[in-house]
């Protein structure tokens, strides 16, 4: 065996995670990390079960690493945001989200969970403070067919009929 091997360790802690073993997940993924600090994955997959967990602020430690490891990781700066959200950082969480979709602009799980924050903070989404972002991405997201498109469509719904 290989105790000091990295990938093996973050391997089991998908298998826990899956088997719904939260704590046996956090401590391989913990180990990981520990074992290989520039380990990008892990430290994903940490946030990941810290976020379902809802231990936030360890959350917000293992993203904002992986972070700093590849600062443009759009899917990263949505689940942080998320993170943020929850933790009623409502300003925080929309800019993160912002993050998100300037880096992916095709993010429609950014978009949604932008204009939610938006409208739980009493903003509609193209009033003062989103720089009619979402309306503008709105337009652009239309131009695609399929996925986009009724993404498109269940976010619209979503924020102004709400």
């Amino acid at each position: 065996t290989q105790p000091d091997f990295a990938v093996a360790w973050s391997n089991l802690g998908c298998v826990y995670n899956t088997q719904g073993e939260v704590w046996l997940a956090i401590h391989h993924f913990e180990r990981a990390v520990t074992l290989d600090p520039n380990f990008l994955d892990a430290y994903i997959n940490l946030g990941n079960v810290l976020k379902e967990a809802r231990i936030f602020d360890r959350a917000v430690y293992a993203y904002t690493r992986a972070l700093q490891l590849k600062p443009d990781h759009a899917v990263v700066h949505g689940n942080l945001a998320c993170v943020y959200y929850e933790q009623r950082f409502i300003d925080l969480a929309i800019d993160t989200y912002r993050k998100a979709i300037e880096i992916e602009p095709h993010f429609p799980d950014a978009y949604c969970n932008l204009a939610n924050a938006l409208k739980g903070a009493g903003l509609p989404p193209q009033c003062k403070g989103s720089g009619g972002m979402l309306q503008q991405s709105f337009e652009t997201l239309s131009q695609p067919r399929g996925f986009f498109k009724t993404i498109l469509a269940n976010i619209k719904e979503r924020v102004w009929n709400g």
